[in-house]
């Protein structure tokens, strides 16, 4: 594909995927909110701990099959019909034995009264492998049925966790929101794709999705095990009340990978389709710029005004007490993650999915052992310290010195506008903390003067820039 047919269809998937995801990401948030409210700290403990055992079984029913499909030249209903069988019975066999292994794992980790809470979940595994048809949608850079049917799932998910909190269902209010998003979320995508599976089994596209898959579907599962052992971790050694005020310190934060959710729903099929090394820097350099644009002011007000954000998210501050610090924390991690995490699909768009599968073994031990040490004798701030900085050692490597090897690339040349804009906002607010009273009121005013300067900056620095891509002329 031209490189200029290309950019334009990026262009216009990102300000669809922009103006959707910005709804979904409004209404997810103010449900997740009121959940604070709702619920104990002890009810997002216990979810943590079975989404943590539940989200690793299902790795293993995985092999990448959306991105396989979507970065064939030509696709088919064999192909894409194969792939769906595969993957759905995969489902079922793993969720059948999650089913009957959720007992002994449960009891040996001393939470015995979760085994029915962890079977249940087990049906999210199966719901999840009937998301194929995005990636006929995502193939042909059809981004507009994926954004109507996401934000169609946070609506009947959101109204289906309110309902729940409301009648006192506990920990079973996350199992209810979640199974009804994914379900209604692929409802959607199946009747705009119109998508019928053959009744087919090639193998010869297994045989090709196998040595593709397997090393993602690998490293999915090493890297969903390093972002979750630390819940497993704190909950042993700390107690599901002060696992649930973890969890929410870093589940709330990480909303910010939102914007990488639909970030990486226009890059990945766009790197797949560039032509060259310099449409792919392109790319990166723009995607790099512009998620550290939205990451950047979010740490900076987190550490400036972190107790009136933090009181504000989660409500009564005694029921939340010892929120604030792992906040800051995971509020910083999440926003590295989402400017630096593209990397990855540079080496997935080659075929060479090495580094990645690297990158989570070394996560993994690692942070296992940082997260015990941390939780051990720090509490829960230590945990958190610990999982922010190993986590974003290895994306430093992985961006600074992996990269080099597969990619002429600066990200200082993409961060420069980002971090002088940042340096400007972060005067305004220490200025203004040495100036103003720490009240709520005069907190608000720093984070309009601080949040106003950070924009009128990046504006000055960027503003031909964001008008052309805008235009679709970048």
């Amino acid at each position: 594909m031209a490189g200029t047919e290309l950019r334009q269809k990026a262009v216009r998937g990102l300000k669809l995927a922009s103006a959707a995801t910005a709804g979904k990401s409004v209404l997810d948030i103010l449900a997740q909110l009121a959940l604070a409210r709702l619920l104990l700290p002890e009810h997002f403990g216990v979810f943590a701990t079975a989404q943590a055992l539940t989200g690793f079984v299902s790795c293993f029913t995985d092999f990448a099959g959306l991105k396989f499909l979507i970065r064939r030249k030509t696709l088919d209903n064999r192909a894409a019909s194969t792939i769906f069988w595969f993957e759905l019975l995969l489902g079922l066999l793993v969720a059948g034995l999650w089913f009957f292994a959720a007992g002994p794992v449960l009891t040996a980790l001393g939470k015995p009264e979760q085994i029915a809470f962890a079977q249940v979940l087990g049906l999210w595994i199966i719901a999840e492998r009937l998301m194929l048809p995005r990636a006929l949608h995502d193939h042909a850079m059809r981004f507009g049925p994926v954004n109507i049917a996401m934000f169609a799932g946070v609506v009947a998910g959101s109204a289906v966790l309110l309902g729940s909190a409301v009648a006192g269902l506990g920990p079973w209010t996350f199992v209810a929101g979640l199974i009804a998003r994914t379900l209604v979320t692929a409802g959607w995508m199946w009747k705009a794709a119109r998508f019928v599976p053959s009744l087919v089994f090639d193998e010869r596209f297994v045989r090709e999705l196998l040595p593709f898959g397997a090393p993602l579907m690998a490293t999915t599962a090493i890297t969903f095990a390093y972002t979750n052992i630390d819940y497993v971790i704190v909950g042993a050694l700390l107690g599901d009340h002060l696992l649930g005020i973890y969890y929410a310190s870093y589940r709330y934060p990480h909303y910010l990978i939102q914007f990488n959710i639909i970030l990486n729903s226009v890059v990945f099929p766009a790197f797949a389709r560039a032509d060259d090394n310099e449409h792919i820097a392109r790319g990166l350099r723009y995607v790099t710029r512009y998620a550290a644009a939205i990451a950047f002011p979010v740490m900076i007000a987190m550490w400036m005004e972190g107790r009136v954000l933090v009181e504000w998210l989660l409500g009564d501050p005694d029921k939340w007490a010892g929120a604030l610090f792992p906040f800051q924390m995971f509020t910083t991690l999440a926003g590295l993650r989402l400017a630096f995490t593209h990397w990855g699909h540079v080496f997935v768009v080659r075929g060479n999915t090495r580094p990645l599968l690297y990158a989570a073994l070394f996560n993994l031990p690692a942070i296992t052992l940082g997260t015990w040490l941390g939780a051990r004798f720090f509490g829960i701030n230590g945990a958190a310290v610990a999982v922010t900085v190993i986590s974003f050692g290895t994306i430093a490597y992985c961006c600074f010195i992996v990269m080099k090897r597969e990619l002429e690339y600066s990200y200082l040349d993409a961060l420069s506008p980002v971090l002088r804009a940042s340096a400007a906002s972060l005067a305004v607010f220490l200025a203004l903390r040495l100036l103003t009273p720490d009240t709520d009121l005069w907190a608000a005013g720093r984070l309009l003067a601080g949040g106003g300067m950070y924009a009128v900056v990046f504006w000055a620095l960027c503003r031909g820039e964001m008008i052309r891509l805008y235009r679709n002329r970048g």
